[in-house]
């Protein structure tokens, strides 16, 4: 189905679009999941609203249930809400609510970058962002962007796909 097809796609981005309740959420977790075995691995997961992270059927919540139960993650949750597995692999969950926030994130480097729900963010945000996708060394994998969407025909993320609509 559509979580398989988003799992192998072999892009720098990808876009994975639909309703409430397509499945969106648990791909972006499965996504980062599948790299839980490489140390070094580092990935992050954003919601414009860091709130947004917490609540029945949110990233963290699923997250908290999933991620333990694929390879043994740890979770830390308070002011920075991490998963870390015993590879030493990271996800990070974070919320980019300001367009300026982008800049703490100034010199670091990930695999995957993750935004859910990507018409919440700015095409700043994004762009500056994707400068953060850096390798971080031999036998990791290329880094890469993934994010979930509902359709919105006013959204700047309308212009990033008419291309390959069209």
């Amino acid at each position: 189905g559509p979580q398989t097809a988003f799992a192998q796609c072999s892009a720098d981005i990808a876009l994975y679009g639909g309703e409430a309740g397509s499945g969106k959420t648990y791909a972006a977790l499965l996504e980062h999941a599948r790299w839980c075995q490489l140390p070094g691995y580092a990935g992050i997961i954003f919601r414009r609203d860091g709130s947004q992270l917490h609540g029945p059927g949110s990233l963290w919540t699923e997250a908290r249930k999933l991620f333990p139960a694929i390879g043994g993650a740890r979770m830390r949750e308070g002011s920075q809400m991490d998963a870390t597995w015993p590879s030493g692999a990271n996800v990070a969950f974070r919320g980019l609510i300001r367009p300026e926030t982008v800049q703490e994130y100034q010199g670091f480097a990930y695999i995957q970058i993750t935004f859910e729900e990507l018409t919440h963010f700015t095409e700043d945000q994004f762009w500056y962002m994707w400068t953060r996708c850096r390798p971080l060394g031999p036998g990791l994998p290329i880094p890469y962007m993934r994010a979930t969407v509902n359709p919105d025909a006013t959204s700047w993320v309308r212009k990033l796909v008419d291309w390959y609509i069209g």
